[in-house]
C-alpha cells in the first residue's frame, strides 16, 4: 500500500502543475518542505528558461525529466537542447511509442534507444528506460525489458525501474 500512497501523492502534484502559475506555486511548496531536486514531467506548458529560473530561485535542481518517447528517438537533438536549457543531465524514456508485440518490435526499439542514448551521452546526458507492466511480456524466455537492456550499450541506456510495476 505504501507504493500506491506515493503514486497518489505524485498524481496530486501533477494536478497542480497545469499553468505556469500552478507550477510556480507547486515548486514553492516542494522547496518549502525541504526537497532540493525535482523531476519535471507531466506539467503544463512553460518555457524552459522560466522553469529553470523558478527552480534556481528556489534552490531546486532539475534532476530528471520524462520526455515523450517519440521525441526521444525521433527528435533527439531537440530533446538534448531542452535538457541543456533546463540544466538537466538525466531523462527517461517513459512509455513505448511503438507496439512491443513481437521480438522484432522490441529489438527495433532497442536500436532506436541505443542511437538516441549515444547522442545524449555525447552531450553529457543519461538516458534511462522507465518500465511499466508491458515490458515484462516474454519473448523467447526473456522479458522485453531484458531484451531492451541487453541489446543496447549500457552507456547509452540505463534502467529507471518503476518498482510498482516490477512487483505488479
Amino acid at each position: 500500500m505504501q507504493i500506491a500512497h506515493v503514486a497518489a501523492q505524485l498524481f496530486t502534484l501533477h494536478e497542480h502543475q497545469k499553468t505556469p502559475e500552478d507550477i510556480a506555486q507547486t515548486l514553492k511548496k516542494v522547496a518549502a518542505i525541504g526537497y532540493q531536486a525535482v523531476q519535471v514531467s507531466g506539467m503544463g506548458p512553460i518555457p524552459e528558461d522560466e522553469l529553470r529560473s523558478q527552480c534556481d530561485e528556489l534552490g531546486l535542481t532539475i534532476c530528471s525529466t520524462h520526455e515523450p518517447g517519440a521525441r526521444i528517438v525521433g527528435e533527439t537533438d531537440q530533446v538534448i537542447a531542452r535538457l541543456q536549457a533546463l540544466g538537466c543531465t538525466h531523462t527517461a524514456y517513459p512509455h513505448p511509442h511503438v507496439a512491443l508485440d513481437s521480438l522484432a518490435e522490441v529489438q527495433g526499439l532497442a536500436k532506436e534507444l541505443d542511437r538516441a542514448g549515444a547522442a545524449m551521452r555525447a552531450a553529457g546526458i543519461t538516458l534511462a528506460y522507465h518500465n511499466h507492466a508491458l515490458e515484462f511480456r516474454q519473448f523467447g524466455g526473456r522479458t522485453a525489458l531484458e531484451i531492451l537492456l541487453a541489446e543496447t550499450d549500457p552507456q547509452h541506456l540505463e534502467a529507471e525501474l518503476d518498482l510498482y510495476w516490477v512487483q505488479m
